[in-house]
């Protein structure tokens, strides 16, 4: 009776136990496989969402600099008075230089009729 326990064990159990073993090895394949569908489902909506983000950003920032003029109108006023600016400063710079110029043709008129007459003194 023990040697027919021992035959209908190993006839009958050694097979259930491999057909459990390879049920427990699918269902475990199987849970892994779901997990990873799970995991690129999540990756695939986090992507999609980040995507649609950034669009929306750089849609609103094309948008805004399209719209924006090549050269702002503070720019240019700022640009304008410098240019202004710049040339009232050059007419006072060659204003004063005529003035000094003058000055200096008058002291060499001076100065060489002082020579002349020195010149003259000296001759007598």
């Amino acid at each position: 009776m023990l040697v027919d326990k021992i035959q209908t064990a190993i006839l009958n159990t050694i097979p259930i136990w491999k057909s459990q073993f390879i049920i427990a090895m699918g269902l475990s394949n199987q849970q892994k496989v779901l997990q990873m569908q799970r995991e690129i489902t999540d990756t695939t909506n986090a992507m999609l969402v980040k995507n649609a983000e950034l669009l929306k950003s750089n849609t609103i920032e094309t948008a805004n600099k399209a719209n924006r003029g090549i050269v702002d109108l503070e720019t240019l006023q700022t640009v304008n008075q410098n240019l202004i600016s710049t040339i009232e400063e050059t007419i006072q710079i060659q204003k004063a230089g005529r003035e000094k110029r003058k000055a200096a043709e008058t002291e060499l008129l001076r100065i060489e009729d002082e020579l002349k007459q020195k010149l003259l003194e000296i001759r007598e």
